[in-house]
Order: structure tokens, then sequence, then C-alpha cells
């Protein structure tokens, strides 16, 4: 098995974390707000 060093390596590492990126949920800043008052409120 060839192994792969060098820019092709770094092109593979970079598609994966593009990937684990975008499968991460974004959350709009109206959602933000909530969960912050929802945990002052529960002091």
């Amino acid at each position: 098995m060839k192994q792969t060093s060098g820019p092709a390596k770094k092109l593979v590492e970079s598609v994966i974390n593009d990937i684990r990126r975008a499968k991460r949920r974004q959350f709009s800043f109206e959602e933000k707000i909530h969960v912050m008052l929802e945990g002052v409120n529960r002091r």
C-alpha cells in the first residue's frame, strides 16, 4: 500500500475538517439568547 504524504495528505485533512464543520449545528442569535436566559433563570 502506498503511503500519502505532503500536499495530498493536507488536502485530505482539509476535506475531512470541512465535512466536520458542515455537520455542526448553527444556532441563530435568538436561539443563543434564549439558551442564555434559561441558564440565568435557573439560578
